[in-house]
């Protein structure tokens, strides 16, 4: 049973560090490329996300069952590798960012100011910048072109 609640535990964290790494992806994406290949982007991202965990997880099943280890999961393996680790690299940047922002957003609230990011009355926080987006990408291609 502790196997099994360890697993999901480890699947949930992979999806959050995924979707926090496509919540920043998309502020970059977004304003330059058309409707339809933004679509196509997004849905190869979230079929890549998913798919290489997968074969990895299957493979060390494959393995357990029948005892030798296949080429392909330790491609897999690999591949998983270096995906999550330029991940963890731009979600941290990225993290740094927002709690700038929340910081940010808490003065402007406390002071009652507005600046020209958060020209909604309804928006908490500034928006994410784009240089900020950008800048972790760059980051992040270290660890994925280093470990490629």
């Amino acid at each position: 049973m502790g196997g099994y609640l360890i697993g999901l535990l480890g699947l949930l964290s992979v999806f959050a560090i995924d979707y926090y790494a496509f919540q920043g992806l998309k502020v970059y994406i977004s304003p330059n490329v058309s409707d339809v290949n933004r679509v196509v982007i997004y849905s190869l991202y979230w079929v890549i996300a998913a798919i290489v965990p997968l074969l990895f997880v299957l493979g060390m099943i494959e393995m357990k069952k029948y005892g030798n280890t296949p080429y392909i999961v330790v491609l897999m393996g690999n591949i998983w590798l270096i995906l999550l680790l330029s991940k963890l690299v731009f979600v941290f940047v990225l993290f740094g960012e927002d709690v700038f922002r929340f910081f940010t957003g808490v003065f402007y609230r406390v002071f009652d100011r507005t600046p020209d990011s958060m020209a909604d009355n309804s928006a908490f926080l500034p928006s994410r910048r784009k240089f900020v987006s950008q800048g972790a990408l760059i980051l992040a291609a270290v660890p994925f072109l280093s470990l490629s």
